[in-house]
C-alpha cells in the first residue's frame, strides 16, 4: 500500500524542488536535502534502489525544471558530481529519512522509447509497468526500467495494461496527475492545449489540483480549472520525435521506489486474453474494458470491480484509474473513454445524454452499481473539444492551500492630497526588493512623480519627479543600481520602458537614470510593435527584466520573455516568448517575484476582492501549487508580490483626497 510518507515527499518535491528557477539556488537545496544522495557521495545503502547517488538523482525530482533538478542547464539525472549514479551499488551511505519518489507508468502498442532506455528493448511495450525517477518540465533526455510484466499480473505476452493503480488512502487535498490520449485539446490557454499545439500531447504528464476560478473572460469572467506540466515526456525515456514517432502515455502511479509492490488493480482492453483460468480470461470479452481487475503479482488475477458493480455496461471502457481504501478497496475514481454509455441513471449515462466531454471526466463509485460525478473536465482544464480524452490518473496528497494573514496600514503622506503627494492621477506601483512599494503618476500636466514608501509600514521614504511620459506602470519598471539604499529607494536606479516600433519593426527596450535622462535603447528581436505590452518587471536573482505579452480574443492568456538586462554592450535583447498557462494569466495588474527568480502573477476573481496567485518557471511552466488570497478589505489592482513572503495592495488610491492604506498578506506556508 502507498504509504502517506510517500505522498507528503512527492508534494513537497511538487512545491519545492520544482519552484527552484535558478540552477544554482536548485543544486543549493538539493545539496541541504537529506533525503538525496549527493553528488560524490555514496547514496543509500537499503531499499530496492540502494546505492551510491549523485546530486539530483531523481530521487527529488519529479516535477523539477530537468532531470537533474536544474532550470534545464545540468546534466541528466544521476550524472552530476563524481559519484556513482543511483542504483550503481555506492559505498555505504546513510539511509535517507524520505520516500525516494517514481513515477510508475505504462505506453500504449508501438511505443519505442529513448535509445537505451528499458522500454526501447521490449518486444511487447504495452504489457510492461515502467519506472522512472528522471521526470522533469524542460525537454531533457531521462530514463525509465523495468518495474513489473504483464505475466506477473496473470496476462498473455501481447495484452495491453491500459490503465493501473495500487490502494491508496483517499486524499484530502488531491493533485491530480494524468495523461492525455493523442490529438486531445485541453482548455484554452492550458498547458494541454499548449502541447497539442506542439504536437506532443499524449505523452506528457499534467498536473491540477481540480479547483476551478475565474479565468477572467471579457464579460467578467467565468470558473475553468487549470493543468499545468509536470513532466515532458522525453523526461521519462518516451520518445516525442515527430519523425521517429510520438510515444502514447497509457497508465500513471505515483510511488515511493521503497516500498514494496505486493498487488495492482489494472484495467485491459477488449481483446485481452489474459492467462488460462485467470479472470481477464473467464470474463466475457465485452466487459473486460469496464472490469477492474487484481493481481497480488502471482501469475494471476481476479475480479476487483465488474463493469456492473461500477455503473457501467458492455464495451465501456476505463482507461484511467483509482482506487482508494486503507486496507481493502472502499473506493473507485475512473475515467472512460469517450463514447461510453454507462448504466441507466448514472452520472456517466448522464454525460453522456447530454454530450458532455465524457473522456475528459471524473467519476466515482463505491461498488454498488452506480456512480456519480468526482471532477467535471473543466476542473482539470480539459473538455474544450468533446473528444478530449483522459488517459492516465494518479493523484497525490498535497499539503493545503498556504495560510495568508492580512495586515493593513495607512500610509503617512497622502499622494493624493495637494499639500503632501500632489498627484492628480494615479496609474499603479512598482517596486523595488520585497518591500519598497513606489506610487507613480502624475503631478499637473507637465510633470510625472514617484512616490516611495515601506510597504510593510507605510512609512513615506523619498518623492521624486521625471519628465512627463513616466507616470504609466504597465510598461515601466525601475531597477537598482550597486550603491541603491532603502533609505532612499529613488536614487541609484534605472527605468525601463517597452517602446513601440512600427508595422513589423521590433519593439524596444529603452533606459533612463534615476533622474529621467536617456541612457539608451536595445531592440527585443522577438516583440513586434503589434504584440500588446501587458507588464514589465525586474527580476533581481539573476538580473534580467519579466516582459508580459497580452494575447487578445475571448480566452486571454500571457506569454513571457525573460530579457537580459541592457547593459550598453548589448546590440540586441534575444529571448523566446513563452505562454503562460492559467488560473492567472487573463490580467497582469499585480506581478512580482521571488527568492529564486520565478514569477509571480496574482489574477483578481471578477469583480470580489479575492486573488488566486501563480508562480511561474522563468521557462514560462506553471509551478504548484496556485493558491487563493482574500484581502480583508476593498482593493483596487495595483500592488506587488514578494513570492513565498508577502503580497501588497494599494486601496483607496482613487480617491482625490483621504485615507491611502496598503492591505499586506503575509506568506504562510503550509
Amino acid at each position: 500500500m502507498l504509504h502517506r510518507t510517500f505522498l507528503t515527499g512527492l508534494a513537497a518535491t511538487l512545491l519545492v524542488v520544482q519552484a527552484c528557477g535558478s540552477s544554482d539556488r536548485a543544486k543549493a537545496d538539493r545539496d541541504n536535502d537529506s533525503d538525496a544522495g549527493r553528488g560524490g557521495e555514496a547514496g543509500a545503502t537499503d531499499g530496492p534502489d540502494s546505492g551510491g547517488s549523485s546530486a539530483g538523482s531523481g530521487t527529488d525530482n519529479i516535477g523539477g525544471d530537468s532531470p537533474s533538478g536544474s532550470a534545464g542547464e545540468g546534466p541528466s539525472a544521476g550524472s552530476a558530481g563524481e559519484g556513482p549514479s543511483a542504483g550503481s551499488g555506492g559505498e555505504g551511505g546513510t539511509p535517507p529519512t524520505g520516500p525516494q519518489p517514481e513515477l510508475l507508468f505504462t505506453v500504449k502498442p508501438g511505443a519505442i522509447g529513448l535509445a537505451d532506455s528499458a522500454l526501447a528493448g521490449q518486444a511487447q511495450p504495452q504489457n510492461v509497468i515502467y519506472s522512472s525517477k528522471t521526470a522533469g518540465q524542460v525537454k531533457a533526455d531521462g530514463t525509465n526500467e523495468v518495474k513489473l510484466t504483464g505475466e506477473t499480473l496473470g496476462l498473455a505476452e501481447a495484452d495491453q495494461i491500459v490503465s493501473f493503480t495500487l490502494l491508496q488512502p483517499e486524499p484530502l487535498n488531491p493533485s491530480y496527475l494524468f495523461s492525455m490520449a493523442s490529438n486531445s485539446q485541453g482548455g484554452f490557454a492550458t498547458r494541454v492545449y499548449q502541447s497539442w499545439e506542439a504536437g506532443d500531447e499524449e505523452g506528457d504528464v499534467y498536473f491540477s489540483d481540480g479547483v476551478a476560478s475565474f479565468r477572467q473572460l471579457m464579460e467578467g469572467g467565468d470558473q475553468y480549472g487549470y493543468n499545468g506540466l509536470l513532466a515532458h515526456e522525453s523526461t521519462l525515456g518516451l520518445s516525442a520525435d515527430p519523425d521517429a514517432g510520438v510515444d502514447d502515455l497509457g497508465g500513471l502511479f505515483a510511488h515511493d521506489a521503497r516500498a514494496p509492490l505486493t498487488e495492482v488493480y489494472f484495467t485491459v482492453p477488449i481483446g485481452a486474453v489474459g492467462v488460462a483460468d485467470s479472470a481477464v480470461a473467464t470474463v466475457l470479452a465485452e466487459e473486460r474494458p469496464c472490469t477492474v481487475f487484481r493481481s497480488g503479482l502471482d501469475g494471476t488475477n481476479e475480479v476487483a470491480f465488474s463493469c456492473a458493480e461500477l455503473g457501467l455496461v458492455a464495451y465501456d471502457r476505463v482507461d484511467a484509474l483509482l482506487v482508494y481504501g486503507d486496507d481493502a478497496p472502499a473506493k473507485v475514481a475512473f475515467s472512460v473513454t469517450y463514447g461510453a454509455y454507462g448504466a441507466a441513471g448514472s452520472a456517466v449515462a448522464d454525460a453522456y445524454l447530454v454530450a458532455d466531454p465524457i473522456g475528459a471526466m471524473l467519476f466515482a463509485s463505491v461498488g454498488d452499481g452506480t456512480n456519480t460525478l468526482l471532477k467535471a473536465a473543466e476542473d482539470l482544464g480539459l473538455g474544450a473539444l468533446i473528444s478530449d480524452d483522459l488517459d492516465g490518473l494518479a493523484v497525490i496528497e498535497t499539503p493545503p492551500p498556504p495560510a495568508i494573514t492580512s495586515a493593513s496600514c495607512d500610509l503617512d503622506y497622502d499622494p493624493r492630497d495637494p499639500a503632501e503627494g500632489a498627484l492628480t492621477y494615479v496609474s499603479g506601483v512598482m517596486h523595488i526588493g520585497p518591500s519598497v512599494m513606489v506610487i507613480a503618476g502624475q503631478a499637473g500636466t507637465t510633470v510625472s512623480r514617484y512616490i516611495a514608501y515601506d510597504a510593510t509600514t507605510c512609512q513615506f521614504l523619498q518623492q521624486k519627479d521625471l519628465p512627463n511620459g513616466f507616470a504609466e506602470v504597465y510598461d515601466h519598471t525601475i531597477a537598482p543600481l550597486p550603491g541603491w539604499s532603502a533609505e532612499t529607494p529613488l536614487n541609484d536606479l534605472e527605468i525601463f520602458a517597452v517602446g513601440g516600433g512600427g508595422g513589423s519593426t521590433p519593439r524596444s527596450l529603452a533606459r533612463w537614470d534615476a533622474d529621467g535622462v536617456f541612457i539608451d535603447s536595445t531592440p527585443i528581436s522577438t516583440v513586434l510593435s503589434t504584440d500588446r505590452v501587458g507588464g514589465l518587471l525586474h527580476e533581481p536573482v539573476t538580473d534580467r527584466i519579466f516582459l508580459l505579452i497580452g494575447l487578445d480574443g475571448p480566452y486571454r492568456g500571457t506569454r513571457l520573455a525573460a530579457l537580459p538586462r541592457p547593459d550598453g554592450v548589448l546590440t540586441s535583447l534575444d529571448a523566446p516568448l513563452v505562454n503562460l498557462s492559467m488560473p492567472c494569466t487573463g490580467y497582469t495588474n499585480v506581478t512580482g517575484t521571488d527568492s529564486l527568480g520565478n514569477l509571480y502573477v496574482a489574477q483578481r476573481q471578477a469583480l470580489t476582492a479575492e486573488y488566486r496567485v501563480c508562480s511561474f518557471a522563468p521557462s514560462g511552466e506553471l509551478l504548484p501549487s496556485p493558491y487563493f488570497w482574500s484581502p480583508e478589505g476593498p482593493v483596487e489592482d495595483a500592488g506587488f508580490i514578494a513570492g513565498g513572503a508577502a503580497q501588497f495592495l494599494l486601496s483607496g488610491h482613487r480617491v482625490a483626497v483621504g485615507t491611502k492604506s496598503v492591505e499586506r498578506g503575509v506568506f504562510e506556508a503550509p
